[in-house]
């Protein structure tokens, strides 16, 4: 069997638009690439000042130095409450440095900083964060001790 030359010529053709369609479709459902992370997670304790674990304590992340921030959570959005073993898990927060703060009702809250957030990780706080009860009111009731940490 002979074929002339315009039939083989849209023979090749289909074969390669057929080809090049195949292509395309395979392409078309491949799964995006993933997006580049720019969020973490940070993890830690937090305790009395006798070490005992503090259910429901709030827990917040904000930006470092923006102690305006300490009364709104909303700052960066992330804010969580303490299980009843005094843990915590903040999660997608901003990488970068930030400010994590615990608080609760009739105790004086602490802030740890600067933690780093690095995108897609853990950071887990090696010390716990330690409230303490408010003082009378011939003592500091502000709450604003930095638990140790170096104040900005």
């Amino acid at each position: 069997m002979k074929l002339s030359h315009w039939t083989m010529t849209t023979l090749a053709a289909t074969l390669v638009l057929g080809l090049a369609g195949a292509s395309l479709t395979r392409a078309a459902d491949a799964p995006a690439a993933p997006a580049t992370a720019t969020v973490g997670t940070i993890t830690g304790k937090v305790v009395d000042k006798d070490n005992n674990p503090v259910k429901g304590a709030t827990v917040q992340a904000y930006t470092v130095g923006d102690r305006a921030a300490q009364k709104k959570p909303e700052a960066l959005g992330k804010s969580t409450t303490t299980m009843e073993d005094g843990t915590f898990k903040l999660e997608a927060v901003p990488t970068g440095k930030v400010s994590v703060r615990a608080t609760m009702e009739k105790l004086i809250g602490r802030t740890k900083e600067p933690v780093e957030v690095t995108a897609d990780k853990e950071t887990k706080l090696t010390d716990p964060i330690a409230i303490a009860p408010k003082k009378a009111r011939g003592g500091n009731a502000g709450g604003g001790d930095t638990g140790g940490a170096a104040a900005k």
